[in-house]
């Protein structure tokens, strides 16, 4: 007594006209087990599994800009088993009078937008060690400025999200997409999370909450750490450390950071190509399709 299969198939269409005027549809199929299944359980079991649209929330999966405005979901007239389900997008904006009345219903709002720092680097973008012409780090390291992308996102719940306590420094699991942009796994990271107060509009009551997703190119996860250090492991006894010695007479402990091999050794020929990174997890994978606006 359930929903047996549902999965998108071909049919697709684009219209465009103009960017801010074009529109667009998908198809769906649905197997259920028996022949009383309403309309209303076929919509509700896409839903909750994530494979239907919902209108003036969704966004196309591929096309920017596009929105869900209806979805029709159709029983087959000789086989009360098949379902088709269509959904309609399109790139027209909302007028104010269009405007769901339950709040809930409204879509997210989403800005994009980047923030810029500035970072020490290690390697370039060529994954080599930027090191000075001995083969040495520059002491302070090289700073550059760097920006990533932010995706600000909006919108309005039922309840508070309680789930969020557990996901302080969360970055994504799996591959998501927003606004039509796909993000790949460990390459967003959650922050200025916010809920608001509880808000009542009519007969509804719902909370304002809104979520930054810093992404950038480079994974979060693993963090990679230059190998390097003023001492490496005894090599009589691997539970002890010595300090790297200088060539001069007598010789004195160095008094700069020397590449090691990735086993607690000086790396023998330090280049760029041939320095040593370790990865750490500082970070929390965490499913993202749970966030308002995310796919």
């Amino acid at each position: 007594m359930a929903i047996i299969k549902m999965a998108e198939v071909s049919g697709q269409s684009l219209e465009y006209s103009l960017p801010f005027d074009s529109s667009s549809t998908r198809k769906w199929l649905c197997v259920t087990s028996h022949n009383f299944h309403t309309s209303a359980d076929v919509y509700q079991y896409g839903l909750d599994n994530s494979i239907l649209p919902l209108p003036y929330v969704s966004y196309h999966p591929i096309l920017l800009g596009h929105s869900c405005r209806n979805v029709k979901v159709t029983q087959d007239d000789g086989a009360p088993r098949k379902w088709t389900i269509e959904a309609e997008y399109s790139s027209k904006p909302i007028r104010e009078n269009q405007q769901e009345e339950n709040p809930l219903n409204r879509p997210a709002q989403i800005e994009i937008e980047t923030a810029n720092y500035r970072r020490a680097i290690w390697m370039d973008i060529n994954d080599k060690a930027v090191v000075n012409s001995a083969g040495d780090y520059f002491d302070p390291p090289v700073e550059i400025d760097v920006a990533y992308w932010v995706f600000r996102v909006k919108k309005n719940v039922a309840d508070l999200p309680t789930w969020i306590l557990d996901y302080e420094n969360a970055v994504n699991n799996a591959a998501i997409t927003i606004r039509g942009l796909s993000i790949p796994r460990y390459c967003a990271k959650l922050s200025n999370v916010r809920v608001g107060d509880l808000k009542i509009e009519g007969d509804y009551q719902y909370f304002e909450f809104s979520y930054s997703l810093e992404v950038r190119r480079e994974q979060w996860i693993p963090l990679k750490v230059l190998d390097q250090g003023f001492r490496i492991k005894d090599p009589t006894n691997s539970e002890n450390r010595i300090h790297i010695m200088d060539d001069s007479k007598p010789r004195r402990p160095v008094v700069s950071q020397r590449l090691l091999n990735g086993e607690g050794a000086i790396l023998a020929d330090p280049t760029p190509e041939r320095a040593e990174y370790i990865d750490f997890t500082v970070y929390y994978a965490r499913n993202f399709s749970i966030l308002p606006g995310v796919t």
